[in-house]
């Protein structure tokens, strides 16, 4: 099923294509030595019903995290709340990782004993996740509710042993499911719906060797938004329309907001009237508070195909996969256009 998603690629240190995406070293050293890696991630989006499903490939010679932030591996992601009256739409923090919080200041931190314990499990935090993550007598991680893990769940494989640097691992694969209906969306209607979502990848390599070396390298690389709470930042959006499948043919493109055509009409007069000819032809752009305040819809000339999966081909529901396309500059965003 992953196979027949399209891949985006999240890599350290080269440019996404992206206005608005980049990375940032956190410490260390920089990552080009045998016993460390640069990130270079690979991402796949499939629908299915109302939910968005993320797989990703993590390649990581040593995976962990600490107490501290910045000290760890994992994801930090956002997703703008479209159930919100509030307009922009705010952003709700998603972050799993392998970060135990229990540095100064933290508001019931995690037992020492936990923190970089071997094997540690990635754990949850943000909008469906317990605040504060650990307990604040034990120290241990607060088990989420039903409810939280309803709305959004992963798993995770190592490929190695997290927290410790005695031998070199070989990475990690993520299945995450993200429910869209609980924070506005709706994939499943005839016009779809245009998740709007980012990440930032961290990665902490050999914070578990003693004593620390040269090859200690902490960064982290994003798409669009380096942050899971800022709203102000742009974010990739997944086109989801779920009439185009797997065998329904080429996919549509995802057009122009807005198309301005080239007339050799004579340019108007400015003297505040309109009626020069050249207006007649100009397109137009309509807005109003009421519709402003209307649940977003994804017009007709930016809807974008989901690629259903029959049915009879998974013996599951079909799913979707998402087809990557460039951001326009002027919105400094990344499009991936959802194969429903």
């Amino acid at each position: 099923m992953w196979a027949q998603a399209e891949k985006v690629n999240v890599h350290y240190g080269i440019s996404a294509g992206i206005p608005g995406s980049g990375w940032k070293a956190e410490g260390g050293f920089e990552p080009v030595m045998t016993t460390n890696d640069s990130t270079n991630v690979t991402l796949r989006f499939l629908v299915v019903g109302n939910k968005l499903y993320l797989g990703a490939t993590v390649p990581d010679k040593s995976i962990g995290g600490g107490g501290g932030f910045n000290y760890f591996d994992g994801f930090l992601m956002g997703l703008k709340n479209h159930s919100s009256p509030d307009f922009p739409k705010p952003i709700d923090e998603y972050l799993y990782s392998w970060w135990y919080p229990r540095e100064g200041g933290t508001v019931c931190p995690c037992a020492q004993a936990i923190d970089s314990a071997v094997g540690n499990p990635p754990i949850f935090k943000g909008l469906w996740a317990p605040d504060p993550v650990c307990d604040c007598v034990t120290g241990l991680v607060v088990p989420r509710t039903a409810t939280q893990i309803a709305n959004w769940d992963a798993r995770t494989v190592v490929n190695g042993t997290t927290n410790q640097d005695v031998t070199t691992d070989v990475g990690y694969t993520v299945e995450m499911v993200f429910d869209l209906g609980v924070i506005g969306y709706n994939a499943t209607k005839a016009a779809g719906d245009t998740i709007e979502w980012n990440i930032s990848v961290y990665d902490t390599d050999n914070w578990w060797k003693n004593p620390l070396q040269t090859d200690l390298s902490r960064n982290r690389t994003w798409l669009q938004n380096p942050w899971g709470r800022d709203m102000w930042y742009d974010e990739l959006r997944i086109y989801t329309r779920p009439n185009v499948t797997t065998v329904s043919g080429a996919l549509p493109a995802i057009d122009p907001d807005l198309r301005m055509p080239i007339t050799g009409l004579p340019a108007p007069t400015i003297d505040g009237n309109l009626n020069d000819a050249v207006w007649a032809v100009a397109p137009e752009l309509q807005d109003s508070l009421e519709r402003q305040r209307a649940p977003r819809q994804l017009p007709e000339h930016r809807q974008v195909p989901l690629r259903s999966v029959p049915a009879a081909t998974v013996g599951r529901r079909p799913r979707s996969r998402a087809t990557a396309v460039r951001g326009r500059p002027r919105r400094r965003h990344r499009e991936v256009r959802v194969e429903g």
